[in-house]
């Protein structure tokens, strides 16, 4: 695990074409800039969409900040018109009424003040929950007042008793002082019962950073915050996770010692270029055990879903056949890869997919039809689980949709519990709800036995749940008035009679194949000015209640003094780092199983893009008389290029945005549009 410096010696600059319109942006000209909000703004009677914001849950209370807005009713003159948004709003979750009208989600509670001038504006950000102490950290973010330069790498903390916003001071990391720089376009996650977040991959250019010159990079690793010792680290990530990646799912599962991370999905760049900038298996699923900072491997297997990024995702507990806790995250939305637009390549996708673990199993769950697509695909939306129960889903960009969001309900739900996909997206929210069922079709689809290991101490983790005692609050906080938002996973996680060890029966296959070395990475500087943090002094770029007062009812800006101590967090114990790159898999004849042969040439060799195919899992059908025989879509290519980047070039981007496609890989021409 290498330290700040020494990792961002190396970040590789990504040539983004295209970057702007993938993130629901005008394509970046003097008149398409992103633009002020209009002060005459009436968020009810104007509003029409709100995308690339931050959310998250506090108490009751559903908040989110910043991002973009489009107006409506949407005229010919401002179809294309983005605006920054200025504001941080919230919902209340203990009701769906507005003003006495049941509107099925939780209503908006109006707000016309603006965050103070100095607090960033910023989109494709975090907001981090401290749930335990009230609190909510906005970090990271790509500035979306683009008449203003990018803000300074600051973490900003808004204090949910008294609605004000404070710069956070005294930071540590454990290169010094001071934060790491603002990155935007990764994946986030908050292990809340050791008030750690974590943020996975992202971009920076000048949207994050005041001076710099050329396109915006792509960055790897992954950066830990710790929110009550106000303290930083950044991680290197072992073998191909390692790669410069974003936009993927980062979720928080708890089991083994300490909680861990699941992250799949995304966009990932092996040389830093457009080139072999590629979508990456929903199927490579990655596993990180905190408390032994341990990096594991798995492949997923059941019901396949095409490579997508900037999807959202959320986990509910529930329990299986055996009495044990399994642990189902709901993926949703999000974009495709791909050039050219037809029912078969959607730009996005309007779809939900459940991952159950630890069998490592893929449900389509809406619509259960394949190939098929919802009527409103989006991406740039966010995803919050209340309660281990329901999922709500926060605005989005809509590519193929020229309406608007109805009025106060950029909010909708997924019912979790639901026992179908369609009954699951229409289900009103509930504010009462707080027990969640694992839908039947996701058990049975899970009754094929266990996975075949790539590690045989993952087993392990997931055998294990938390044993901390709950975490205090380090300043005075009011009684929850919602004791659920705490309870139901812990509830659902804990049992008398649990047992602490899975039963695995694990066949490993004993033949080996090695296939020839890995090319190391191909490195490229880019250019910058000295102006920037001191990271980069000597490196290249790298990587409705009465207890509360109103929102914004106190804009008031004060340097944070209750966050603790300045220690800095230790390096735990390094887990081995060694290739997670197969060089080949050999497909058991019976069972269909892949076992991954790997190379011994270290972590940071990888294969040539192209050169090794890495097979992708089939999709499967998910009743069982159909013996779990492949499912193929329409276009499903088993290879090493993911199936959307197939016999075409690619380039992030939507309708009406034509770009240059450079060849990606060799044999593999671009669209000739």
């Amino acid at each position: 695990m290498s330290r700040y410096i020494s990792t961002l010696a190396f970040l590789l600059p990504v040539l983004v074409t295209g970057q702007r319109s993938a993130l629901g942006l005008p394509s970046g000209s003097d008149n398409d800039q992103v633009r002020p909000v209009p002060q005459t703004f009436n968020r009810t009677s104007q509003f029409c969409h709100q995308w690339g914001h931050q959310s998250a849950i506090v108490e009751n209370r559903l908040y989110i900040d910043g991002g973009y807005l489009s107006l409506g009713p949407r005229s010919a003159d401002d179809q294309n018109t983005t605006y920054s948004n200025p504001y941080t709003v919230y919902h209340d979750l203990t009701s769906r009424s507005l003003d006495g009208t049941d509107i099925g989600a939780p209503p908006l509670v109006e707000t016309s003040n603006e965050k103070p001038d100095n607090v960033p504006k910023v989109g494709y950000g975090a907001l981090w929950a401290d749930r335990v102490n009230r609190k909510l950290y906005l970090y990271g973010g790509r500035t979306t007042n683009e008449q203003q330069p990018a803000p300074p790498s600051d973490i900003w903390m808004y204090d949910t008793l008294d609605d004000t916003w404070q710069v956070v001071t005294g930071t540590r990391s454990d290169t010094g002082d001071g934060n790491p720089p603002r990155l935007y376009g990764g994946a986030s996650a908050v292990a809340d019962n050791l008030g750690l977040a974590f943020y996975l991959g992202g971009y920076m250019g000048n949207t994050t950073m005041e001076g710099w010159e050329g396109p915006d990079i792509m960055v790897p690793g992954m950066l830990i915050y710790d929110m009550v010792k106000n303290t930083w680290r950044n991680e290197t990530l072992p073998g191909v996770l390692g790669l410069p990646r974003a936009e993927g799912t980062l979720t928080y599962l708890p089991i083994g010692d300490g909680g861990a991370l699941v992250y799949f999905g995304g966009v990932r760049s092996p040389d830093g270029t457009l080139q072999s900038l590629a979508g990456v298996s929903s199927n490579e699923i990655f596993i990180y055990d905190i408390a032994s900072n341990t990096w594991y491997t798995q492949d997923a297997r059941g019901d396949g879903l095409s490579t997508r990024w900037k999807s959202v995702a959320g986990m509910a507990v529930g329990r299986g056949r055996d009495g044990q806790p399994n642990y189902n995250i709901y993926l949703y939305g999000g974009g495709g890869l791909r050039t050219g637009y037809s029912n078969s390549t959607p730009p996005a996708y309007d779809q939900l997919f459940v991952l159950s673990l630890p069998t490592f199993t893929w449900t389509r769950f809406w619509p259960t039809a394949v190939p098929s697509n919802g009527p409103r695909p989006r991406f740039g939306h966010t995803a919050n689980v209340l309660r281990n129960s329901q999922m709500l889903l926060i605005g989005g960009f809509f590519p193929l949709d020229e309406g608007c969001d109805a009025p106060g309900r950029i909010v909708t739900n997924i019912d979790l519990s639901a026992q179908s996909g369609q009954a699951a997206v229409q289900a009103p929210f509930n504010p009462q709800q707080v027990n969640y069922t694992t839908p039947g079709v996701v058990v049975q689809n899970t009754n094929r036995g266990p996975p075949n290991w790539l590690d045989l101490n993952l087993p392990g983790v997931f055998s294990k749940t938390p044993q901390q005692a709950r975490r205090n609050p380090t300043r005075a906080v009011p009684e929850s008035s919602d004791p659920a938002l705490s309870t139901s996973m812990a509830e659902a996680t804990t049992s008398p009679n649990r047992t602490r060890t899975i039963a695995i029966a694990v066949a490993v296959p004993v033949a080996l194949i090695l296939l020839g070395l890995g090319a190391y990475f191909a490195y490229r500087r880019h250019r910058r000015r000295t102006s920037g943090p001191a990271y980069f002094a000597n490196a290249t770029h790298g990587l409705g209640d009465t207890e509360h007062k109103g929102l914004h009812s106190s804009p008031l800006i004060k340097n944070d003094t209750d966050l603790g101590t300045n220690r800095g967090l230790g390096d735990g114990p390094q887990g081995p780092v060694a290739s997670t790159l197969p060089v080949a898999y050999i497909r058991d004849p019976t069972t269909g199983g892949l076992t991954p042969v790997y190379n011994n040439v270290g972590a940071a060799a990888v294969p040539e893009p192209g050169a090794t195919p890495l097979p992708s899992v089939p999709l499967y059908n998910s009743d069982p008389a159909a013996n779990y025989q492949p499912v193929v879509e329409a276009g499903w290519q088993e290879q090493a290029v993911p199936q959307e980047l197939h016999n075409q070039g690619f380039v992030p981007e939507l309708p009406g945005h034509d770009m240059e496609v450079p060849e990606l890989i060799p044999g593999i021409k671009k669209d000739s549009r």
